[in-house]
């Protein structure tokens, strides 16, 4: 299974979640931290900003936990920034004329 995770661009969405639209870089962070940590062996702990768990166990975990993660983004430098630093490759998205 291929997961593709997208920090969102359309702030109607967000608004009708009634989440900050500012957030969605740092949220989208944490949840893939949060997948990360579920997704490997034994009781897992993350407390952040947006998630909060302790002493939690995922089952049945993934055939290849907690990876691979590839990342892209359209409009600017921050896709692959964040790529580099949480995911284990890179997918860039063809920009629309």
């Amino acid at each position: 299974m291929l997961l593709g995770i997208g920090v969102g661009w359309l702030a109607e969405e967000f608004a009708t979640l009634g989440v900050p639209f500012e957030d969605r870089g740092p949220r989208t962070d944490e949840y893939v931290a949060a997948m990360r940590a579920l997704w490997s062996p034994g009781a897992r702990e993350l407390h952040g900003r947006f998630v909060s768990f302790h002493d939690v166990f995922c089952r049945p975990l993934p055939a290849d936990a907690p990876g691979p993660d590839h990342r892209g983004r359209r409009h600017d430098a921050r896709g692959p920034r964040r790529a580099g630093r949480l995911g284990d490759g890179y997918f860039r998205a063809a920009r629309r004329s």
